[in-house]
């Protein structure tokens, strides 16, 4: 497991070497902090595959137009020889971590630890960041009249600020563990302090 680790660095960092909407390796290195502080505070499954699951999870995410999906997640796992029940484990995991598609029964005790932790990683100063990031290379507008409002579903909307509303805030609601739904308290706060802010600069 630990050579597959080094491997998995290797194979995360060139693949999103040019990724530019806030999916970089940066990012995959925050989720895999962030996975291991969660972890060492619930000693939930393997830490090792927590530590897997955190640099592989973007690796098949379509949406990411920079990275090419030639190679998919389960093509470089059989090229490393893994075995298939790791390959069956870590497919499922991390096709099913996203906010949107993924189906979170279907995750395992580590992939719960690893999406609190990629949630964490939308929310706060960072998830501002990155939200502006994948807007503007998706030809997003940053806000339109009526944005400011409560969204009830998912995806209502093209504009950047109104992803805040119908996704970033309600991931804190939304972690698995209590060490993910403290974490993000603050976060949380952060985001709702900087569209207040947003939205009384933008009416003046």
């Amino acid at each position: 497991m630990e050579q597959l680790i080094k491997e998995a660095e290797i194979f995360v960092k060139e693949r999103f070497k040019e990724e530019v909407t806030g999916h970089d390796w940066l990012h995959m290195e925050r989720v895999r902090r962030q996975s291991s502080l969660i972890w060492e505070k619930e000693k939930n499954g393997d830490p090792l595959y927590v530590d897997l699951v955190a640099l592989l999870h973007d690796v098949d995410d379509r949406k990411l137009a920079s990275v090419d999906h030639a190679l998919t997640l389960k093509d470089w796992l059989v090229k490393m020889d893994v075995q298939q029940d790791l390959i069956s484990k870590l497919l499922t995991d991390t096709s099913n971590i996203s906010f949107r598609k993924g189906n979170q029964s279907l995750l395992s005790s580590e992939a719960l630890i690893v999406q609190d932790a990629d949630r964490l990683d939308a929310l706060g100063a960072i998830g501002i960041a990155r939200a502006f990031a994948y807007g503007a290379k998706n030809g997003q507008m940053i806000c339109k009249e009526g944005d400011f409002t409560e969204q009830d579903q998912y995806g209502n909307t093209d504009s950047t600020l109104a992803h805040f509303y119908d996704k970033l805030l309600l991931l804190k609601d939304r972690m698995n563990t209590k060490t993910g739904r403290e974490l993000a308290e603050q976060r949380h706060r952060f985001m709702r302090s900087f569209l207040c802010q947003f939205e009384k600069e933008w009416k003046e």
